[in-house]
This record gives structure tokens, C-alpha cells and sequence, in this order.
């Protein structure tokens, strides 16, 4: 893909731009293949406060200063919160940077394979978003008309991905092409929301935990407000299904895989979230772009590639059999 990433004078630049004094980089992102840095994380200070710099080169919109500074001016949760922001700047839709205060990130609400207790936890923190969470959001952002539309969209983007690597069979594109089918088919009777786009449990920080004497002061921090999009109402508890196994990626096997889904449709569908036709159509949307983008288009290890591939072909079936 031709597009300018960001190179490390882009970097140094922001970092004298934004006033930042900087300890150490924390993360970063690339866009699928190694070295197009989309996004990268300085802790340090900046007025003489604990903060981070972010800034981000990339070939999708991004409009994160807006949504977080949206999010913190409605917000209303006693539980619920997002990094305070202190500074930004957006050179266009697709640069910029923002800083915003420092959370201790090393307090994932969990980590690794979940428990029922970890579920529990984490949907209670689900539900608490899907309560405050604004139901338009101030920025115009684009909205496609049908699940159809949404689902063609995203597999051309995934698809150019695939195919400049050359990594996939002519086959793993044919299974791909059944379940847009579906999609364009079964997914047009659902609305689009307006969500975060990346409720995952690595962007839920938990901080204050009970105290020795039995109280509890719990509260929880989302972050990265870089994905906010207009999404089919069922989308949400397929993505952390596909966060899950994508992190849990040495470990995890299909049928282990397999059951994280079914515990999380569960979970979305007694909670009436969605019903399990849209929790099945969900996992084929994220079946397809893992398939196309994160392993095919991806410089992910050979190991990992063939061994994350053959996991979501079989969910990919599983999902689309259930919809027959």
C-alpha cells in the first residue's frame, strides 16, 4: 500500500511541537506490515503532569481528540471514565497527535483467556458503556445504508490487503466471498449504532481495586477513541471474541477458540444485545477481515499465520453452517 507512514523526523518534530517532555516510548502500531508505523506512545509530562503523547499517520480516518473530548464532556458514569484530555492537534483526517493523561496500563481489567469471573466483570463494564455512550455523535462520520454496503466495503479494503502479500489461496477467497453473501443476504434487516469500535479488554484499565476492609471503589478507564464508527448492532460481541483469540494467539486451538464464541453469544444474546442470528452474522464479518487482513495481508510470523488461519476457517464454517 503506498501511503506516508510515519518516519522517525515526523516524530521527533511532534514531540518539540506538543511541548512534551518524554521518559520513554510505551507502544506502537504498524498497518498491518512492518515498518508503516501508524500510531506510537511516548510516556512523560507535559506541564508538569503525568501524561502520554499518542500521534498517529493514518491511511483511515481518525478523529480520536474529537470523540474522547465528546466522550468526557457527556460522560456521566460514577464507574466509567476516559483519560483526561490536555492538548491536541489534527493536521488532517488522517494525522495528528493528542495528550492526554497518563493511566497505569499495566492494570488490564484482564489478561490472557478469561474467566467466568473475568466475563462478568467485563460485561458489567459492556453494559455501563452501552448506557452513557452517545447515541449520535457530534462529528458527521460516514454511515453506510445497509449491512450489505458495510460488509462490501470493508472486504474490498480487506481484500487489496491480501492480495498485495499473495499469502492465501484462491480458496481461503471463495470462503470469504460465501459469507459476504450471507451477510449481504440475512444482514440487511439490522440498524447501524454509533460505537466506540474498539471495547476490547485491553482498552479497559481497572484502577482503585477493594480495599483490605471490604469496599470497593472500582473504577474503570476506556481508552483508544481512535475507531469510533457506525457499526451493525451486532458487531460488538464478535470484536471481542476476535480480540481474545487474536491475543490469545500461542495458546489458544479451535476448539478453545470456538467455545470463547459461544460463551460470549451467549452472554449477548440472553442480555438481549443481539439474537443469535446477528451474533453468527457478526463472527462472519470478523472471520472474513482476520482472514483477509490480520493474517493474510499481515507480516504476522508463518507459524502463527497457518496456525490462526486454520482456526477461523473452521469458525468461519461453523458460523455460516449455523446460519443454513
Amino acid at each position: 500500500m503506498k501511503f506516508d507512514f510515519l518516519s522517525d523526523a515526523e516524530i521527533k518534530r511532534i514531540i518539540l511541537e506538543a511541548r512534551f517532555v518524554s521518559e520513554k516510548e510505551i507502544y506502537s502500531s504498524t498497518y498491518y506490515r512492518k515498518g508503516k508505523t501508524r500510531n506510537i506512545i511516548f510516556k512523560g509530562n507535559f506541564e508538569n503532569k503525568k501524561a502520554i503523547l499518542k500521534m498517529w499517520k493514518d491511511p483511515r480516518e481518525v478523529y480520536e481528540p474529537l470523540n474522547l473530548k465528546e466522550f468526557l464532556k457527556n460522560n456521566k458514569s460514577e464507574i466509567l471514565t476516559a483519560p483526561k484530555l490536555y492538548n491536541y492537534k489534527m493536521y488532517d483526517d488522517h494525522s495528528g497527535w493528542l495528550i492526554e493523561e497518563y493511566i497505569d496500563t499495566s492494570k488490564h481489567i484482564f489478561e490472557g483467556m478469561p474467566k467466568v469471573e473475568n466475563r462478568e466483570e467485563f460485561f458489567k463494564v459492556f453494559i455501563e458503556y452501552k448506557k452513557i455512550w452517545p447515541k449520535n455523535p457530534e462529528l458527521k462520520i460516514f454511515k453506510d445504508k445497509t449491512v450489505g454496503d458495510w460488509a462490501l466495503r470493508n472486504i474490498s479494503k480487506w481484500k487489496k490487503l491480501a492480495k498485495e502479500k499473495s499469502w492465501l489461496k484462491q480458496e481461503s477467497y471463495d470462503l470469504c466471498e460465501k459469507a459476504i453473501d450471507v451477510l449481504k443476504k440475512d444482514g440487511n434487516g439490522y440498524k447501524f449504532i454509533w460505537t466506540h469500535g474498539h471495547f476490547k479488554p485491553k482498552e479497559i484499565f481497572k484502577v482503585n481495586p477493594p480495599t483490605s476492609c471490604g469496599t470497593s471503589a472500582d473504577k474503570y478507564y476506556l481508552t483508544d477513541f481512535a475507531h469510533c464508527c457506525w457499526q451493525p448492532e451486532f458487531a460488538e460481541g464478535p470484536f471481542i471474541v476476535w480480540s481474545i483469540i487474536q491475543d490469545a494467539r500461542k495458546i489458544i486451538n479451535y476448539d478453545l477458540a470456538l467455545k470463547e464464541s459461544l460463551d460470549w453469544k451467549n452472554i449477548f444474546v440472553k442480555n438481549e444485545l443481539t439474537d443469535k442470528k446477528g451474533f453468527d452474522l457478526g463472527m462472519l464479518g470478523r472471520s472474513v477481515g482476520t482472514i483477509l487482513a490480520d493474517i493474510g495481508g499481515s507480516d504476522i510470523p508463518l507459524e502463527e499465520k497457518e496456525k490462526l488461519l486454520e482456526i477461523w476457517t473452521k469458525i468461519l464454517k461453523y458460523y455460516l453452517d449455523s446460519l443454513k
